[in-house]
């Protein structure tokens, strides 16, 4: 905990998906005093859930595209903390001088996303007996450039975060048979991406999207008796919330793929030590699976959180 509370921080986020923001908030735990300059709703869900103060960074955008100085900030900031990811770095420069070009007084922190700074305090477990276990079933692209992205599809192995839809409905078979309440969810990029059958195939399984945004994700999560998804922005988030949490990982496990162009050390959720992290156990597999999720099937990930969840819950999938 830092305590220092002549330490003011201004701590800045120009970029990032959902998952790289709140595997942050360990370190906004112990730097409760700190200015954040986030978009609109994750600030109004880090006020929310932590209580700092938050600025809007819509003032802030033309600075990170390098069109305008940085906006005014408060005098009285001793740090400046911008998370950004390693390839913005070539921007490094523009953003320590634009910066200093305003006020030279405080220290410029700029870090990288998980895993390098991800220290800091993790919530305590959140318990919820009579709630519904939610799983997530998308995950976000996975980004590399023009020529490895037309390998991958050239060679059918582009190595996409989440199951396919037909596995991830029978994990939830699976579960239901078991005695356990799973509600489905999916967001608006499944949505996007999913044709009329599957999304019907969907909606027939009885899942939902949701269509109300980051504010009916949280909800959703923080009445969840456990929520389940794969390396996506929701699992980082339910982590964060307290909620017992299982994560799902292929490509963007230990044993990965192309570790020059994504950092794989630390894609798990951060948060209690009450989490299950199912990750490929090993780098001997076949090219043509191991960037994907087929390393799991929905049997054995329906065993492992079995596993995990009874002895959180009093020793039953119906206890409580």
């Amino acid at each position: 905990m830092n305590d220092d509370q002549t330490d003011k921080k201004l701590v800045i986020y120009p970029s990032g998906g959902l998952g790289d923001f709140v595997k942050t908030w360990g370190f906004l735990r112990d730097n409760k005093n700190a200015i954040i300059v986030t978009d609109e709703d994750r600030g109004e869900l880090l006020r929310q859930t932590l209580g700092h103060t938050v600025l809007r960074n819509d003032t802030w955008q033309s600075f990170f595209k390098g069109e305008s100085c940085p906006p005014p900030f408060d005098s009285e900031v001793t740090t400046i903390v911008v998370y950004r990811h390693e390839y913005f770095s070539e921007k490094d420069e523009l953003i320590r001088s634009g910066l200093r070009s305003l006020n030279p007084q405080p220290k410029i922190d700029l870090r990288s996303y998980c895993p390098d700074d991800c220290q800091g305090t993790n919530p305590e477990l959140k318990k919820n007996a009579s709630g519904r276990i939610v799983f997530h079933v998308g995950a976000g692209m996975l980004k590399f450039s023009k020529a490895k992205t037309d390998d991958y599809v050239k060679r059918d192995v582009f190595p996409h975060k989440a199951w396919e839809l037909r596995r991830s409905l029978e994990f939830a078979r699976l579960m239901r048979t078991r005695g356990y309440g799973v509600d489905l969810i999916a967001g608006p990029a499944q949505r996007d991406q999913w044709n009329s059958e599957t999304l019907q195939t969907f909606a027939d399984a009885k899942g939902s999207l949701n269509e109300g945004g980051l504010f009916e994700l949280v909800d959703k999560i923080s009445a969840s008796k456990c929520f389940i998804g794969f390396d996506s922005g929701p699992t980082h988030l339910a982590a964060q919330l307290g909620v017992p949490t299982v994560g799902m990982y292929g490509p963007t496990g230990k044993h990965g793929v192309d570790k020059g162009f994504h950092d794989l050390i630390h894609a798990e959720p951060l948060g209690p030590s009450e989490h299950l992290c199912l990750i490929h156990p090993g780098e001997s597999t076949q090219d043509s699976e191991k960037p994907r999720m087929q390393w799991l099937t929905p049997e054995n990930a329906a065993d492992q959180f079995q596993k995990f969840l009874v002895p959180i819950y009093c020793g039953g999938p119906n206890c409580g």
